[in-house]
Formats: C-alpha cells, structure tokens, sequence
C-alpha cells in the first residue's frame, strides 16, 4: 500500500492480471482481480473511502490519507473505453500527476 494511490484506484476500477511484484519477490496469481468500473452501485466517493481506508490502515509508516474524490473521476473518464485489465507493468507508466 506504500505505491501511489492512483495506482490502486486504477486496479480498482479496471482490474489486475499477471504477475506482481511486492517487496521484491513476485506473484504469479491463480486468477486476475476484475474491476468495478461498470457496477453502478459503487460510486467514486466509495472508492475513494476504500482507498484512504487501506492507505491509512495497512502503509509501513502511518499517515493519514486522503485522495481526492476528483482523482477517481479523472481516472474513471481516463480509462472508459479501457476493456482490459491492467498489468504491474502498464500501471508503472501510468503518468501521475
């Protein structure tokens, strides 16, 4: 959870496949994690709670955390046509703002 938060809300929204690195060892996961971008019942805001939610709980040093709601937007307008999942290696080049 120490990545940039775009980073989260992105596989959130879109989804994770293939492999993933964490703390220099990496996963070959079984199964790829789909996003919520299409569930209507899942807003923004509610992302972004997730998201502060995992930042502030589960980061290696404590601080508290908030993205900006319009961050998820941007990033939900971003990716719309987007109809794959994204790979470790697409969300490193993601540009962060």
């Amino acid at each position: 959870m120490d990545g940039p938060p775009e980073h989260i809300a992105l596989v959130m929204l879109n989804g994770l496949q293939g492999p993933i690195t964490v703390h220099g060892e990496i996963y070959e996961g079984a199964a790829v994690m789909p996003g919520i971008k299409h569930n209507p019942e899942i807003t923004d805001r509610d992302i972004n709670d997730i998201i502060s939610f995992l930042k502030n709980g589960f980061t290696s040093k404590p601080v508290w955390f908030n993205l900006k709601e319009s961050v998820i937007t941007k990033l939900r307008e971003e990716t719309a046509d987007r109809k794959e999942m994204f790979t470790e290696e697409e969300l490193k080049a993601w540009p962060i703002d």
